[in-house]
């Protein structure tokens, strides 16, 4: 995708036809996702629905994060991409960490995994928020550590914890449907959040400035917030 993007970058006429397309894109995904998500999805309903809304903001947010990273240190620190690749690395070992500790962690009803949904949202707004902060005031390749182990962390602590209480809310017989739903969730979440932020980093990109990576991030620390309130709902509710 960023190699196309470039590609881009040096071809202005072609920009005009990529816009429409996505937005063509965009306006057919909108229109057949709802009927293939549970009812409510776009609504965030309690329950089941928020459960998949928020794998899907998640996926968005990681992926569309991660993505910029190496770029970054590439185009405006001039880092090899050894180095770069070392400090993505450390996303992996947060998720890693995070799906330990969920996995010990003591939930027994599905109110107590929604706030390890809420803490990992959490953990992955802080994490996506610090990458525009240390980018903005040029800090050294070491700081990123600390946002990239986050952001896996967040990842790690939300994603798996997803898992089961799909399992816990969806009837027995609906398993298969539901883990479906949730599957989707995770594909269109991931193509949507790189696609978006591709476009709008395509948009906004000057060279030897770091606002389209800094604004990329920002919106993406806006949208892991949401997932906050996302994760939050997947408590069912007490009337149902």
């Amino acid at each position: 995708a960023i190699a196309v993007l470039l590609w881009l970058r040096d071809h202005r006429t072609l920009r005009r036809y990529t816009f429409l397309a996505g937005a063509a894109g965009l306006v057919a995904l909108a229109a057949a996702a709802p009927r293939m998500l549970p009812a409510g999805t776009f609504r965030l309903a309690r329950g089941l629905p928020s459960v998949v809304l928020s794998r899907g903001l998640l996926n968005g947010v990681f992926n569309g994060a991660i993505l910029f990273v190496p770029l970054m240190f590439a185009e405006e620190r001039g880092v090899s991409l050894t180095v770069a690749g070392l400090v993505l690395a450390l996303a992996s070992l947060g998720w890693s960490l995070g799906s330990w500790l969920q996995g010990r962690f003591r939930a027994s009803t599905p109110a107590d995994r929604s706030r390890l949904v809420v803490l990992g949202s959490a953990s992955i707004s802080v994490g996506v928020a610090g990458l525009a902060v240390l980018t903005a005031i040029a800090s050294p390749v070491w700081a990123f550590a600390v946002p990239m182990v986050l952001c896996g962390l967040g990842m790690g602590t939300a994603s798996t914890t997803l898992s089961v209480l799909l399992l816990d809310l969806a009837p027995e017989r609906e398993h298969g449907r539901a883990s479906a739903a949730l599957l989707l969730a995770d594909v269109l979440g991931s193509v949507v959040g790189i696609a978006l932020c591709t476009l709008a980093y395509g948009l906004a990109y000057r060279p030897g400035e770091v606002g389209a990576f800094v604004g990329n991030w920002v919106g993406l620390t806006v949208v892991a917030a949401f997932a906050v309130l996302t994760g939050a709902r997947c408590r069912p509710s007490t009337n149902a």
